[in-house]
């Protein structure tokens, strides 16, 4: 399970889901996720399947100890003696248990994947899902590192059973994970805890590791003029204000540090493209976005799903990912997250900013290039490269690859850039939607009676014959 360094995309860990169908580079099946040979699994997740998963992963089976920690009521069959559930405790009305994780302990490594698709066989083969997947190596000396930390006090906040899991977790080496990790806890955080969770804690992390805040001093580029945009990519809105989105959760895109406006852009699938998605409209089940949710200012940030370049268009998006980016392509930070666009998952402040309340457990990976160089192991080219004032470390997706160069652009200038790729399924910037083409964003509480690609109408009729 070694990581190959000298692909600038595979060492990011960042993978799509692998369907049938679509463009297979840069995805990972089950089959790959979960390779035999692991004595321990901790599994959390809201919906689960298990019928369907221990059928399609029978090495499941296999594991010594298997915890699965879940969201919504699941029914404890007995699968198997080394099984056990357990449902962290939700303190406040709407909160709930969303976080998507698979940790499989080896007898060397662990693997750390964590991932936007639930547990049931229509995320997996029908929808676009993101991963984060890596593994690391046995330590003989505990290392402490923000993503170690992290991750312990999220799994302590789920409850004791997570408790050998967590001693287990202590005895491998995270120092080189690329990213960090964002959490969400349900409760009133305020004091030393304030920046610990939610939007707060994406602000800290955006402070601490991107260049976001004194991008225009360090670089003065060329084309002075290029546009920053926020990117905001979820399968599911709740009830925000326009007041909440852009004080507190902008706020925290841009590490609360000063700035200009920035523009933002809402990606969010049609009614044209669920009807003509590959499930049709029972893939609009996934996508719940309510009429008495859709606020004036939405409208004008509406943008497609519009995934041609690994031909996912079909299969719309479950993912959830927020990022903050220029039209040239540079990324300043990119979140994976089981987080929606909701106060439930991301909080809100109270008591002059004194406190965030959050009501759900949400889980995420936060990649900025200052983390990815701090990944490189120091033995490769690499490292040594970035090691050197004169190199600059930066961030795309696939569709800009060919449009960098990897020197300054200035005849003599001997500056380096070294570009890493995340494989994004979609394209920067998302097109707007156009209302000549009367493009209506989905809203799964509406009626539509244009029949789907399967000849259905929206409510389906399930049990209609």
């Amino acid at each position: 399970m070694e990581q190959d360094e000298s692909n600038l995309v595979t060492c990011l860990g960042f993978y799509l889901n692998q369907v049938q169908g679509a463009v297979s580079i840069f995805t990972k099946s089950l089959d790959d996720i979960f390779q035999p040979g692991f004595h321990s699994v901790l599994l959390t997740n809201y919906m689960f399947d298990l019928s369907w998963l221990f059928q399609r992963v029978p090495t499941l089976l296999t594991a010594k100890k298997l915890l699965i920690v879940h969201g919504d009521e699941q029914a404890n069959e007995s699968f198997s003696p080394c099984i056990t559930f357990h449902k962290p405790p939700l303190p406040f009305p709407y909160g709930t248990h969303h976080t998507k994780l698979a940790i499989l302990f080896y007898a060397t490594t662990v693997r750390f994947v964590l991932m936007t698709a639930n547990m049931i066989q229509s995320d997996w083969e029908y929808k676009t899902q993101g991963l984060y997947l890596k593994d690391f190596p046995y330590t003989e000396q505990l290392k402490p590192c923000p993503f170690l930390e992290t991750l312990d006090d999220y799994l302590s906040a789920l409850g004791e059973p997570l408790g050998y899991y967590r001693s287990l977790l202590r005895k491998y080496d995270f120092s080189r994970a690329g990213v960090v990790l964002v959490a969400s806890v349900p409760g009133y955080h305020k004091g030393r805890d304030l920046y610990k969770y939610g939007h707060l804690s994406l602000s800290y992390n955006v402070h601490k590791y991107s260049c976001i805040s004194d991008e225009p001093r360090r670089h003065k580029r060329e084309d002075s003029s290029c546009t920053r945009r926020f990117l905001i990519q979820c399968s599911s809105i709740g009830s925000i204000s326009e007041k909440w989105l852009k004080r507190e959760l902008f706020g925290s895109f841009l590490g609360n540090s000063p700035s200009t406006t920035w523009d933002w852009d809402l990606l969010w699938p049609t009614v044209a493209q669920v009807q003509h998605s590959i499930q049709g409209y029972a893939s609009g089940a996934a996508l719940p976005w309510s009429k008495k949710n859709l606020r004036p200012f939405h409208s004008s940030h509406l943008c497609l799903w519009n995934a041609y370049f690994f031909d996912r268009t079909a299969w719309l998006p479950h993912m959830k990912s927020y990022m903050a980016y220029e039209e040239s392509g540079n990324i300043f930070w990119f979140l994976l997250t089981s987080a929606n666009l909701s106060k439930s998952a991301w909080g809100s402040l109270l008591r002059n900013d004194s406190q965030l309340f959050i009501r759900s457990y949400e889980l995420g990976v936060l990649w900025t290039p200052m983390l990815i160089a701090s990944s490189l192991d120091p033995c490769s080219i690499l490292h040594q490269e970035t090691a050197t004032t004169t190199t600059t470390i930066q961030l795309t997706t696939p569709q800009y690859i060919t449009s960098y160069s990897c020197y300054g652009r200035n005849n003599g200038d001997t500056r380096k850039n070294i570009i890493f790729c995340l494989p994004l399924p979609f394209q920067l910037p998302p097109r707007r939607y156009d209302s000549n083409h009367e493009d209506m964003p989905w809203l799964w509480d509406e009626v539509y009676t244009c029949p789907d690609r399967l000849g259905n109408v929206w409510p389906l009729r399930w049990n209609t014959e």
